[in-house]
């Protein structure tokens, strides 16, 4: 049974072209598990901020994957167990500019995005943590040309909070370049409802800028950044890199169809 969950999960990934984690597959079959009852949870309460224990336990989705692994062709999308590392910047292009660089905290996450085109298609290099520890000399001359920004993607929960902190001293960044974090963070998992697990790490040390709700969340739980849908992280980071706004609410939408008309811009 659940190796056909499994296949449906993958299928369903593999009809929009994409390349994903086993974890990102593993939290795909707890939606379509859970489809009914979240479904209804998320129309009663979508306003409110929760999120959504896994239905099923991470070492019975590997033990039924394994069993799967001579039917791979049945998988395509599936990335392997050890992604692929970046390549290395050439030294010829350190007189270039370079306006973003995006690291991944998580180096399955960030070999995912490469997988996906998406370095290419907005135009920024992604690095796993591993690759950018220490940050290379080109990286850091290019970055210091166009005055840019090393933007860093971590999971919610204390280690990728602590990370964020204290990377920019450790990058050695060069003056002028930008430090941004914009999370995975508690609220954000919150707010978009995702599967969440028990905290890893019970030191009791938050960042100050974590709300008293976020603190206590973060004492019992904490959220990967693989329990994002493949397609809406990569949705989220096209429009965090390319400054692209948020798509406006759909009542927005509906209200302004009396409006329009022949030869209307489409949105």
């Amino acid at each position: 049974m659940l190796e056909r969950n499994i296949i449906s999960a993958a299928s369903t990934l593999d009809a929009i072209g994409l390349r994903y984690t086993s974890r990102q597959l593993y939290y795909q079959v707890c939606r379509d598990v859970t489809f009914p009852l979240r479904d209804w949870l998320l129309r009663l309460a979508r306003p409110l901020p929760f999120t959504l224990k896994p239905p099923l336990r991470w070492s019975h989705f590997a033990a039924a994957l394994a069993a799967l692994r001579p039917h791979t062709v049945r998988l395509p999308g599936l990335l392997s167990a050890a992604p692929p590392v970046a390549p290395s910047p050439l030294p010829e292009l350190r007189a270039y500019g370079l306006p973003r660089l995006l690291i991944c905290a998580d180096a399955e996450i960030a070999a995912m995005l490469r997988a996906n085109h998406l370095p290419s298609e907005i135009g920024c290099p992604i690095l796993s943590l591993a690759e950018a520890s220490p940050l290379a000399e080109v990286y850091l001359q290019m970055l210091r040309v166009a005055a840019g920004q090393v933007i860093f993607l971590h999971p919610a929960d204390r280690a990728g909070l602590r990370a964020a902190a204290r990377l920019p001293q450790h990058l050695a960044l060069p003056d002028g370049v930008a430090w941004i974090a914009p999370g995975l963070r508690p609220i954000h998992a919150l707010r978009m409802h995702l599967f969440a697990i028990p905290a890893a790490d019970l030191r009791s040390d938050f960042p100050h800028e974590l709300s008293a709700s976020e603190r206590r969340w973060l004492r019992r739980q904490q959220a990967e950044l693989h329990a994002i849908a493949p397609l809406r992280l990569l949705r989220v980071i096209r429009r965090l890199l390319l400054a692209e706004p948020a798509p406006p609410p759909i009542l927005n939408r509906l209200r302004r169809l009396p409006q329009l008309g022949f030869m209307s811009w489409p949105e």
